[in-house]
């Protein structure tokens, strides 16, 4: 016999009336929300408020090269303006969060096209990051070393020298994480 408990937790600094508008706004929240198609988009604005309540999965798949000329390293970013849904006026790596029933594959696909300007292939899946200080909120960063089939839209900056503008999560955790793992697979490569 399965038993069916409900625990009612009652916040003492709410009144009566405060309680009864919360458990009516959770309830058109649902009805709402029951609506909504998840195989379509949810636009900036319901996306970022339904962040505020689960984990994100972004997906984020860096791009590094060996300059060449230089012999340094760089990794490609793009620019977000002052209309991007977040980080507005900031250089990033290009990534997305994975939408529900989207497969990883998917998501980078969607991003090749979308932020790279050309398909994208994995090297590596170089690990994640738990982030619950991203500003869209609670994220798992799902982070790959990637390279770009064509000519990807962007711009290169040595590793060591990025702009003052770049998103701070990304200069301090999602690139080194890429640049440690290119590191490697470079050595790999030339011990061949």
């Amino acid at each position: 016999m399965i038993h069916q408990v409900s625990f009612i937790i009652v916040n003492p600094r709410l009144s009566e009336a405060e309680r009864i508008a919360h458990k009516d706004n959770k309830k058109a929240a649902v009805e709402a929300l029951a609506k909504i198609d998840p195989e379509k988009p949810l636009g900036t604005e319901l996306f970022n408020a339904i962040s505020r309540f689960s984990v994100g999965v972004p997906i984020e798949p860096v791009v590094i090269r060996k300059n060449s000329s230089s012999g340094k390293l760089e990794v490609l970013l793009a620019w977000r303006d002052e209309t991007a849904p977040a980080y507005q006026n900031t250089w990033h790596c290009p990534g997305t969060f994975l939408h529900p029933g989207e497969s990883q594959e998917e998501a980078i696909n969607r991003i090749g096209q979308g932020e790279f300007g050309c398909p994208v292939q994995i090297i590596e899946k170089v690990g994640w990051d738990d982030n619950p200080d991203e500003e869209r909120g609670h994220c798992v960063h799902l982070v790959f070393l990637a390279e770009p089939i064509g000519d990807p839209q962007g711009k290169w900056f040595p590793v060591d020298n990025l702009p003052p503008e770049t998103v701070e999560h990304h200069r301090q955790v999602i690139i080194p994480m890429a640049v440690e793992a290119f590191r490697k697979h470079l050595g790999e490569v030339f011990a061949r």
